[in-house]
């Protein structure tokens, strides 16, 4: 028997060492480990979110943090904010603590979840309304449309993660990458 565990590598729980770290201050060195950014404002000065993306979930793609005064960006759950995949410290500490850990410990191989979220288009913007895609009833959150799947360092993460990690081992992986591949053929 052969065992494959699911590789969760694009978001933490925000209960996780590293978010509560990230979250501690602005200065912190682990600040720069998840995707934060200042609120904006509409035409009446209310917040709004960074980016009017709609969470996979439901709501926004954005939570406020009242103690740092930013927002936090979580594609899924509240509770699961995303890593930040551009800072080089954070994929070798996800290579360490979570990948290798487990294939250390015996595992044969992964599921990788979400495999095609980790490298988002910068800069961050809106979210077109496609009104074959989005329905009418939407008021601000639309899906984002691309702007974070499959993006521009997509392929460089991978070939890093398994050359630094995956090639080391005699293993097999299967990557969730979801809708919206098409670009891939063009």
């Amino acid at each position: 028997m052969k065992l494959i565990c699911d590789l969760v590598i694009n978001h933490t729980s925000d209960q996780h060492a590293w978010f509560q770290e990230s979250r501690s201050s602005r200065d912190n060195p682990k600040r720069d480990w998840y995707i934060w950014r200042d609120a904006r404002y509409d035409e009446n000065g209310k917040r709004i979110p960074p980016t009017n993306w709609r969470s996979y979930f439901s709501g926004s793609a954005w939570t406020w943090d009242e103690k740092t005064q930013q927002y936090y960006m979580r594609l899924f759950a509240e509770s699961q904010p995303d890593l930040n995949w551009e800072n080089e410290e954070t994929r070798k500490a996800i290579y360490d603590s979570a990948v290798k850990f487990w294939l250390d410990k015996g595992v044969d191989g992964f599921r990788i979840d979400t495999a095609g979220l980790y490298s988002k288009k910068y800069p961050l913007e809106d979210a077109k309304y496609d009104p074959s895609k989005d329905s009418p009833t939407d008021e601000f959150y639309f899906p984002e449309n691309g702007l974070c799947k499959h993006g521009p360092r997509i392929h460089e993460f991978f070939k890093e993660l398994n050359s630094k990690v995956f090639s080391k081992y005699d293993i097999m992986t299967v990557g969730e990458v979801g809708e919206n591949t098409n670009h891939f053929l063009e």
